[in-house]
């Protein structure tokens, strides 16, 4: 991505609007950063661990300042092909550049700040305001030196080391520097002390380089030829960023309580592991040939799920989930509650079978892996979706009302018999072929009688009821009826026409669903992977340059490749959770299902990833 010059003014809420904030993480926590260098969110050590920089949900929630003394203006980017975000500070005194990074191979997360000045003179204020778990204890705060900082609660220490002297005052540290051109220092927040000797520098400049390194040779594993190649490589690098290394885990988002509405109250925590979402992550991590966190996650999922059947997990088995309220914290722009924790874990969700069957047959059926220890478990989820394929459950969107026949759901549970078959004939495991192939039979012919409403001329939300979803929209992903089919194709018109949210004339922004009660009181806005599945089955119905128009148009909102889960074209502002791996991971798909039939179409090749999705 080209360099991105930001507007420095912030709204009269005094909250940066959540699509000028920058992600950076190491593969087991994350941290964002506003335009004007203040790390706003950072939970450590792990992604679900409490927050020490929180100021993202409560102006006294904690963050780390960098920023100049002087009117200013900011241009960022990220470092090519890499997690590392670069800042360029420019004043009528001088330039400098401010690199942001956690190393990737510590011994635990570690934030790493590095300035160098190229012209004149930088005079720069800094302020660290850590808030322990949330905000809710206070750490006691000690100076070994003033180049090494220190806040201890509880078995916890936290290391802030610096090149440049600190102050301390309470529980807080500040610093103004005025560097001349060619000068360059850094600071390092982690929980162990790190290298704070003399040669500190020269190490954390090691440091950069190596994580740099370490992204730019992932990403060169990724297929670079297409329009659109800088859209995939920023969300394969987001997606890789959401993953746990030490377990596998795949978080939604690495934030809570951003809000689906300004001052409403659909705020929930993302930071664990949906088996959903992150089955879907990894068929699009897959297709672009990165196979390897596969099978990491499938081995974490065996391990939680043999817990706990859960619909999501924490990125540690074990981990609690339980949700609860922050007591003090007034949210994003006053949007509260603040949601730690998050109820739907115990939800009835039948989609998931298909949706982890669909990405277990996606990523083993180009290799030779056993699957002995995998398919006693693979064939529970098989049957579960043969047992309660006929039950109402609280389906994808998780709605806290009553459960539902969600169409979706019911899909699912065909796509979950179907993978399995395919998964037992390939490795000739014993299954009951015969009966799940009846089921499999029955639950798709329901769905296309059922489904399918001849007054609306499209698929609905559930049975019975002229109630619309864009999830049917998947259908033709799924393999449970062809794009090019008339009832898909009225589907895909009453959808944009339906769907669509005040403000977009185009169809491309919809809603998730309407005139259904989920629940949960308020509203919210267009939910952005519905975009993404739009733009895929057009492009698979053959509405091959409508569906490439939206797709720019869709890529044109996020200036940084970062997208959240909500969009509100009126205001041209991201709502919920961000970055959000759904939205993503629907990026990646609907990049390539519009590739791939543009090239289909001129009877080219088609780009080399590990497991193009097929269109039916």
């Amino acid at each position: 991505m080209a360099w991105i010059h930001e507007k420095l003014e912030k709204p009269r809420t005094g909250f940066w609007p959540i699509n000028q904030y920058m992600a950076l993480g190491d593969m087991r926590t994350s941290a964002l950063i506003g335009p004007d260098g203040s790390v706003d969110w950072l939970c450590l050590p792990q992604f679900d661990s409490g927050s020490v920089f929180g100021r993202i949900l409560d102006k006294d929630g904690g963050a780390f300042e960098l920023a100049a003394v002087e009117p200013a203006r900011v241009w960022r980017r990220y470092w090519p092909h890499t997690n590392v975000i670069e800042t360029r500070v420019n004043t009528r005194q001088g330039t400098w550049i401010i690199r942001d990074w956690m190393s990737y191979d510590s011994v635990s997360p570690r934030l790493n700040r590095r300035i160098r000045v190229i012209r004149g003179v930088a005079h720069i204020r800094v302020s660290v305001k850590l808030r322990p778990e949330y905000g809710l204890v206070t750490a006691q705060l000690a100076a070994p030196s003033p180049f090494h900082i220190t806040w201890t609660h509880n078995a916890h220490v936290w290391h802030l080391v610096s090149d440049f002297p600190l102050h301390p005052i309470d529980t807080d540290v500040y610093g103004e520097f005025i560097l001349d051109a060619g000068t360059t220092g850094g600071f390092s927040l982690g929980l162990d002390p790190g290298n704070n000797s003399s040669e500190w520098l020269e190490q954390q400049l090691l440091d950069l380089n190596n994580t740099v390194k370490f992204w730019q040779d992932w990403m060169h594993m990724c297929p670079d030829e297409g329009n659109y190649s800088e859209y995939i490589e920023r969300s394969a690098l987001t997606l890789k960023l959401l993953t746990y290394a030490p377990t596998g885990a795949i978080v939604a988002a690495p934030t809570t309580s951003l809000p689906e509405d300004p001052g409403g109250v659909r705020n929930w925590d993302y930071r664990y592991s949906w088996l959903r979402d992150a089955s879907m992550t990894l068929m699009a991590l897959d297709w672009l040939g990165h196979p390897h966190e596969g099978q990491a996650f499938f081995r974490w999922m065996l391990t939680c799920c043999a817990v706990d059947r859960l619909v999501l997990h924490p990125v540690v088995p074990g981990g609690l989930v339980h949700e609860w309220e922050h007591p003090t914290w007034r949210g994003y722009e006053d949007a509260h509650p603040v949601r730690i924790g998050n109820q739907a874990a115990t939800q009835r969700q039948f989609d998931v079978y298909g949706e982890v069957l669909d990405a277990a047959w996606q990523h083993f059926q180009y290799d030779d892996t056993d699957l002995s220890d995998l398919w006693p478990f693979f064939t529970e989820l098989a049957e579960e979706a043969a047992l309660h394929w006929t039950e109402p459950d609280e389906g994808i969107w998780e709605t806290r009302g009553e459960p539902q026949h969600f169409l979706y759901s019911k899909a699912q549970c065909w796509v979950a018999l179907d993978r399995a078959q395919k998964i037992a004939k390939k490795w000739q495991l014993v299954a009951p072929m015969d009966r799940w192939q009846r089921i499999a039979t029955e639950i798709r012919e329901t769905v296309l009688q059922e489904g399918y409403s001849l007054g609306t001329q499209s698929f609905m939300q559930t049975f019975n009821k002229d109630t619309f979803d864009a999830s049917v929209l998947l259908l033709p992903q799924l393999g449970i009826v062809s794009a090019h089919d008339p009832r898909m194709v009225s589907t895909i018109s009453a959808i944009r026409k339906y769907l669509r949210v005040p403000g977009d004339n185009d169809g491309l922004f919809l809603y998730r669903y309407r005139a259904m009660d989920d629940g949960i009181v308020g509203s919210e806005h267009a939910f952005l992977l519905c975009s993404t599945w739009l733009i895929g089955t057009m492009a698979l119905a053959g509405q091959i340059e409508e569906a490439k128009k939206l797709l720019e148009r869709f890529l044109s909102i996020a200036p940084h490749g970062l997208f959240a889960e909500e969009y509100d074209p009126l205001t041209q502002r991201f709502w919920g959770n961000f970055p959000q791996a759904f939205t993503h991971l629907g990026v990646i798909t609907a990049i390539l299902h519009v590739e791939q039939a543009q090239s289909s179409s001129q009877g080219g090749p088609l780009r080399g990833c590990r497991g193009w999705p097929q269109a039916t």
